[in-house]
């Protein structure tokens, strides 16, 4: 990915409505990692750590599909998908989920060019 700046704003609004469509079920995963998140602490560490865990879940997430790391949509959903659970628990509202979003994917293929 050659400007990953460029890119966050428009594969933030596609996974926030593939996640939005996507049902019950995964309503209940982001509920799931949001409470995990509250439950191990890390809504208690500083914003950068906070960016690093995702990051790290989202490659490990990554992984476990079988998928490519480069796989754009992939990590999308799956950014989307943390920036979601993250805003569930701080009981955030959703105008941080483009900001958060964006530094993540950016950070994210910061990491792999």
């Amino acid at each position: 990915m050659e400007n990953p700046e460029l890119e966050a704003k428009t594969y933030s609004i596609a996974a926030s409505l593939s996640i939005t469509q996507a049902g019950k079920d995964l309503v209940d995963v982001i509920s799931s990692i949001s409470a995990n998140m509250i439950n191990v602490g890390l809504l208690n560490r500083p914003y950068e750590d906070i960016i690093k865990v995702i990051i790290h879940s989202v490659v490990r997430d990554i992984q476990d599909e079988g998928w490519d790391l480069m796989d754009v949509d992939g990590v999308s959903w799956f950014i989307g998908i943390y920036v979601k659970a993250y805003i569930q628990a701080t009981k955030s509202t959703e105008s941080l989920y483009t900001k958060m979003f964006s530094e993540i994917f950016v950070c994210y293929y910061r990491q792999r060019i």
